[in-house]
C-alpha cells in the first residue's frame, strides 16, 4: 500500500512539474517587448504621433526659399574702373549744356557715396587752373551708383575780348568780370604772396585786359 501512495505521489508530482514546465514554455515562445496591452511598434507610432510634429521636419525648413544674394555688379556702393563717368558742363552766361563721358579717373576708384562728395567738395574749392582759365565757378553731383555718375561742372566763360578786374576778397584775389561785380573766379592767390605795391593796387581793383593777361598774372604767383 505504501508503495503504491509513493507511486502516486511520484506520479502527481512530475505531473506538476510537466505543467510547470509547459506553462513556462509558452511563456518563453511570446513575441518579445509585449509589455502592458502594446507592442515595441505600437510605442514607436505613438511616438512619431505626439513628438514628431512639435519638432520641424527639413521639408518645413526649406519651404520657404532662400534669398538669393544681390548683384554686387549693379547695387555695391564703390565706385570701379568700368562706372561711367558722365561731365555735364554748363556754360551759365550763355545757357548751354555740354555732355561729355568719360573714363573714371583711378583716384576716385574704390570710392562710397560719401567719399566721392567729399573729393568732389575739395575739387571745387581748389580747382585746377586749367578749370580757371575756363571760367569754373562750381560742381554738383547728380547722380550717384556703382555703375553710373553724373557731376554737373559748371562755368562762367569769358569771351576773348572780354576784360577783367582783380580785386581782394577776404584778403585773397578774385577776378571780376568787366562789370566788377559777377565773379569769373577765385584763386589760391594770397594777399601775403604778393608785392606790397601790388597790394596797394589791388585795393582800388587792378583792370587786365584779356585773358592771355590774366593768365600770365596768375601763373606767376601761384608757381
Amino acid at each position: 500500500m505504501k508503495a503504491i501512495k509513493s507511486i502516486g505521489l511520484f506520479f502527481i508530482t512530475a505531473m506538476f512539474f510537466m505543467l510547470i514546465g509547459y506553462l513556462f514554455g509558452i511563456r518563453t515562445r511570446l513575441p518579445e517587448g509585449r509589455d502592458h496591452g502594446f507592442s515595441i511598434t505600437d510605442s514607436l507610432t505613438l511616438d512619431q504621433e505626439t513628438i514628431m510634429p512639435d519638432q520641424p521636419s527639413i521639408a518645413l525648413e526649406t519651404e520657404e526659399p532662400f534669398v538669393s544674394f544681390l548683384d554686387v555688379s549693379s547695387e555695391s556702393p564703390f565706385l570701379r574702373s568700368d562706372t561711367e563717368f558722365i561731365l555735364e558742363e554748363v556754360d551759365v552766361r550763355k545757357g548751354t549744356v555740354t555732355e561729355l563721358v568719360e573714363r573714371l579717373p583711378d583716384r576716385y576708384v574704390g570710392m562710397d557715396r560719401e567719399s566721392f562728395l567729399e573729393a568732389m567738395e575739395e575739387y571745387a574749392f581748389a580747382p585746377p587752373l586749367s578749370e580757371r582759365k575756363k571760367g569754373f565757378i562750381g560742381l554738383e553731383v547728380l547722380s550717384f551708383s556703382r555703375d553710373r555718375v553724373v557731376v554737373q561742372k559748371n562755368y562762367r566763360r569769358a569771351s576773348p575780348d572780354d576784360g577783367f578786374y582783380l580785386a581782394l576778397v577776404d584778403y585773397r584775389v578774385v577776378v571780376l568780370f568787366d562789370d566788377k561785380k559777377t565773379i569769373y573766379m577765385t584763386t589760391d592767390v594770397s594777399l601775403h604772396m604778393l608785392p606790397a605795391q601790388l597790394q596797394e593796387d589791388l585795393a582800388d581793383m587792378i583792370y587786365v585786359e584779356n585773358e592771355k593777361e590774366l593768365y600770365d598774372f596768375l601763373e606767376a604767383y601761384t608757381s
